[in-house]
């Protein structure tokens, strides 16, 4: 069993740690204290141990004092320990080593070096005041725990050579157990032991600036997180920003290649975690942005085509550039290791993509493709769509299966209304609405409902919402109304799940831009699903400009467009429209 153990991230952090029993020191003057929230009972009788244990505290020195006076209840401890009668005792820190000389003989002790204290002191120590004598009472009780264990496990080569020759440790009694992954810059074929079972991942992100740190630092950092129990590291946004700050140098005559100062210092960053048993996960397409000075289409785009997420997928000459960046990233020999990075062990994950974003933000992310995007596009959907079908006619027999005509309404908003009586009307953060109900619509026998926006809400808040709607898993429906706006404005409109966890589309989803002229929607959908919450028809209309709402209905089934007028396979001149969004596309 293990007793209690801190694991510090730091010096200082240890001291803050610490606090607490430093406080139930200088509380143990007055009183025994038991409490329930120690792993041990602590009821020390001895007032000088107590002093230590407040020492620091007091009067601002290292934390060597309450080191060392943790000796003085290791009796208690151990006494605890053996009424579980282990085998063997596992002690993380050389001051709780002492428990050694009170347990019985045939119970072994075990040293877990979690650092080589002297070392890992020695700057708080030298910040301090009288450097010399801390330093030599650190080191007596590291010296003393390494003598008294029967079996010392450090977590890294560097830490076993130290304490053999720091402490005449014999080298028989260290063993190195690293934290992550056991392998060598010469193996090839894979981590030592890695078909032994599972592997429990505990990583880490390291992103921009932080996937290129100095040589010096590439040491501290990497035998920090081995300390720390990490063994994988994932370089994240590795390429999202040029160098210093990404991997990618400034385009230069139409092209971005790997920089080389920023590429030496990932190497000799992998070689360090890689050294200290800690895999590395590197992703390919994370932030980066096809620049106007490569050649491409950058400024003011929509904002679901950050970072060419969507765009990545289709464009030719991005994905042509992408696979150049994939193979002189991948195929680069670490100089450090001595392998293609495609063939290192050490390199257990590689991510193609972060986030994808095609197949998810689906029909309504591709309607809104500027060119000369949405013509590549269209040309790519137009050859998948002749390989699938040989005709219009086939096309048409496939995407009518399934087809429902118009059914009956399941409800409608009437502008004529005295009051919105199931719909609720939402102002968002310190925004103020009101209605006006039968104003003047897209026709003589149509009125509107006029949301007026009296003071704009900040963020995205104001909502038009009808809740509990009564739909059917699978089944089709049509929404269609009419809506203006006092100035062009953002219109969000969707069926959506309501309540936590997820508020998410069920099935429609759009955001159209609403100008001062009567504008027809009409959307035919297919609802994914109806969760135990329900589900809701959301209007979301941030910001300022009044919005006039007409004819608002929707009704089961809809109207068969498989076809639309004047668009044919054979023409190779199919659009994207809102209805394939029905046809699962």
């Amino acid at each position: 069993m293990k007793p209690h153990a801190f694991h510090p991230e730091a010096a200082e952090e240890y001291a803050r740690q610490t606090a607490f029993f430093e406080c139930l020191a200088l509380r143990e003057l007055r009183r025994p204290l038991v409490d329930a929230r120690l792993p041990f009972a602590y009821r020390e009788a001895g007032v000088a141990a107590a002093l230590l244990m407040g020492l620091t505290k007091i009067a601002g020195l290292p934390n060597i004092p309450y080191l060392w006076s943790l000796r003085f209840y290791t009796r208690r401890l151990a006494r605890m320990v053996m009424r579980n009668r282990p085998d063997v005792v596992e002690v993380s820190f050389p001051w709780l080593a002492g428990i050694k000389r009170h347990l019985p003989s045939d119970v072994k002790m075990v040293l877990v070096m979690q650092n080589v204290e002297t070392l890992w002191y020695a700057g708080h120590i030298a910040r301090g005041p009288c450097p010399r004598l801390f330093a030599a009472w650190i080191e007596r009780i590291e010296s003393e725990a390494v003598q008294l264990a029967d079996c010392i496990v450090c977590l890294t080569g560097r830490d076993r050579d130290e304490l053999v020759r720091r402490y005449a440790v014999p080298p028989d009694r260290v063993n190195v157990i690293p934290p992550g992954a056991c392998f060598s810059a010469g193996h090839a074929g894979g981590a030592a032991g890695a078909d032994a079972g599972r592997l429990r991942i505990w990583g880490v992100n390291t992103c921009f600036g932080a996937d290129y740190p100095t040589h010096a630092d590439a040491e501290a950092v990497a035998a920090h997180m081995a300390k720390l129990g990490i063994n994988a590291v994932r370089m994240h946004h590795h390429e999202t920003q040029p160098a210093p700050r990404g991997i990618l140098a400034p385009p230069k005559n139409g092209t971005r290649v790997l920089d080389p100062v920023m590429l030496d210092r990932q190497d000799y960053f992998l070689d360090q975690l890689h050294k200290h048993g800690i895999y590395a996960n590197l992703n390919l397409h994370v932030g980066r942005t096809f620049m106007e000075a490569e050649g491409f289409l950058s400024k003011d785009l929509p904002r679901d085509f950050n970072y060419d997420k969507f765009l990545i997928y289709f464009e030719p000459r991005m994905r042509a550039e992408f696979k150049e960046f994939c193979r002189a990233y991948l195929g680069h020999v670490n100089p450090y290791r001595q392998l293609r990075r495609a063939d290192d062990p050490g390199i257990a994950v590689v991510e193609i993509t972060n986030e994808n974003s095609f197949n998810t933000l689906g029909l309504p992310v591709a309607l809104k493709l500027p060119e000369p995007y949405r013509a590549e596009f269209l040309k790519q959907w137009n050859a998948w769509l002749a390989q699938r079908y040989s005709s219009t006619k086939e096309l048409k027999r496939s995407w009518s299966a399934g087809f429902e005509p118009p059914g009956p309404e399941v409800f409608k908003l009437d502008g004529a209304a005295a009051g919105l009586g199931a719909w609720h009307l939402h102002a968002g953060r310190d925004g103020k609405l009101h209605t006006v109900f039968n104003e003047a619509g897209p026709n003589a026998t149509t009125p509107a409902l006029h949301v007026a926006i009296d003071k704009p809400c900040t963020g995205i808040g104001n909502e038009l919402m009808l809740s509990n709607l009564k739909l059917d898993a699978g089944r089709s429906y049509t929404l269609v109304f009419d809506v203006r706006a006092s100035e062009t404005r953002r219109l969000h409109f969707d069926v959506s799940r309501q309540g936590k966890p997820d508020w998410g589309s069920a099935g429609l989803g759009a955001d159209e831009s609403v100008g001062t002229a009567w504008q027809h929607f009409e959307r035919t959908f297919r609802v994914t699903d109806v969760p135990d919450g329900g589900l809701r028809l959301c209007y979301k209309f941030p910001g300022a400009g009044d919005l006039w709402l007409a004819g608002v209905s929707l009704r089961r089934g809809g109207p068969e467009r498989v076809v639309p007028e004047g668009q044919a396979l054979e023409a190779q001149n199919w659009r994207i429209h809102w209805d394939l969004e029905y046809f699962g596309y």
